[in-house]
């Protein structure tokens, strides 16, 4: 019986070895990004240039996201393949854009 526990002993260096290559795992699945995660960063950097409020951003991102979810019959936008992200990138543009143009023709209106 002895025996038997002295074979599922472990020596402090094959754990540690064991625990370096989890946490190399870990790290790989934490840098692992989708092509919507990408392709959101990109949306909030353009968003940044148009729209000077936050929570504003963050209404015009929801939209975005919630009207390409509907159009690409997605239940989570998180699930988009790369080139649903491509045929994505035309809408998303248009949008930012007519956003950016109706801005600054409006702005004189604001109160």
């Amino acid at each position: 019986m002895q025996s038997q526990l002295r074979l599922v002993e472990i020596t402090d260096k094959d754990r540690i070895l064991q625990l370096e290559a989890r946490v190399a795992e870990l790290e790989a699945m934490k840098k692992t990004t989708t092509p919507w995660q990408i392709l959101s960063k990109e949306i909030e950097n353009e968003l940044d240039k148009v729209i000077e409020k936050h929570n504003e951003k963050h209404q015009v991102k929801s939209a975005i996201t919630n009207i390409l979810g509907k159009a690409f019959y997605k239940n989570s936008v998180i699930s988009m393949t790369s080139q649903e992200c491509k045929d994505a990138e035309i809408f998303i543009k248009f949008a930012i854009d007519f956003i950016q143009v109706r801005r600054s023709e409006y702005r004189h209106n604001k109160k």
